[in-house]
């Protein structure tokens, strides 16, 4: 057997973010940083060391969830998915997979926080809470 082959075949999602990431060149010092952050998140998770071969949709979901769920917010979980989605694109293109597993509207699988959150920054507690009351009596 081909051993070449078999190295593209046992790709993990950590190899295949850190290739992807080694083809985009000429990046601003930011993006250079936010990958980096990214392939930090994808290391210190169990979801870095699956195979490519073996991550399904279901899979992708599930792990941007838990990250929710420790904590992480939308805007990060945004940029892991920015990174995570062209690398399986890359991976499809190079026919080492079938499908693209990140390949799904991001709000439809966690709650942007961001808007919740920044919504009534601007006004007291008991403001917002008057307001909310209000809208829900319409």
């Amino acid at each position: 057997m081909n051993t070449a082959l078999v190295c593209t075949l046992n790709y993990t999602v950590l190899e295949l973010v850190k290739k992807y990431v080694s083809l985009k060149t000429g990046v601003r010092h930011n993006t250079e940083a936010n990958y980096n952050f990214v392939i930090n998140i994808i290391a210190k998770s169990a979801f870095g060391k699956m195979r490519i071969d073996k991550v399904h949709l279901s899979d992708a979901k599930g792990w941007l969830i838990k990250l929710q769920k420790e904590g992480r917010c939308y805007s990060t979980i945004h940029s892991v998915r920015g990174v995570l989605r062209p690398a399986f694109q890359m991976a499809v293109d190079d026919d080492l997979i079938r499908k693209n597993p990140f390949n799904f509207e991001l709000a439809s699988v966690v709650v942007n926080d961001s808007v919740t959150l920044n919504t009534y920054s601007h006004v007291g507690f008991e403001d917002a809470k008057e307001e909310l009351s209000r809208v829900a009596e319409h």
